[in-house]
């Protein structure tokens, strides 16, 4: 039994702390301020490694805006699965909308931007969630903000954004719910 308890304690921590790799990621490639529709602008995670995109992220995808960099959201309507924002990087939505299917997550890394093509190598566990989002994370202007679309689900946890309210943490960003009819959204405080 007390050889088991260390593979638990680690297992466990690692759940806590980072995100499960998945193929199919998006995360920002740091080619200067990024454009959500600019295929440059991104990478994608296939087979384990790291490629140049090939289009941009859609609805099935989950997100990852890095360490220092920043990404414009230049479409009326982008979407994706899970939206990662490190607590250093920055999302300009201005007037238009980020459709979120899954949850809203804000995280920190101990090292610089990562945008080596091949292996994941820390990427994944680099990451820590974060309860301390800030206003200068997600920005937008007029109209634009996050829409969170689908099905029932957590969508914010304090865990990964922290106990400041969400409208305040997200700036001037517009916040809609405009879930599948009988569906529910929860905010875990």
């Amino acid at each position: 039994m007390k050889s088991f308890l260390p593979i638990l304690f680690l297992l466990l921590s690692t759940t806590v702390f980072s995100q499960a790799p998945t193929d199919g990621d998006y995360r920002t490639a740091g080619v200067g301020p990024a454009n959500w529709s600019t295929i440059a602008s991104w990478q994608v995670r296939v087979l384990g490694l790291w490629v140049a995109a090939t289009a941009a992220p859609a609805s099935t995808n989950n997100v990852y805006v890095q360490n220092g960099h920043t990404l414009n959201v230049d479409l009326a309507t982008a979407s994706c699965n899970n939206f990662h924002v490190n607590t250093v990087g920055v999302t300009t939505i201005n007037g238009n909308t980020i459709e979120v299917s899954g949850k809203l997550r804000a995280y920190t890394t101990t090292l610089g931007a990562n945008t080596t093509l091949g292996a994941d190598g820390t990427f994944y566990s680099n990451q820590a969630n974060s309860v301390a989002a800030s206003n200068a994370m997600v920005t937008a202007t007029g109209t634009g903000g996050i829409k969170f679309i689908g099905n029932s689900r957590t969508i914010v946890t304090t865990a990964e954004w922290g106990t400041t309210d969400i409208n305040n943490s997200l700036g001037s960003c517009n916040v809609e719910f405009a879930l599948t009819v009988g569906q529910t959204a929860t905010l875990s405080s």
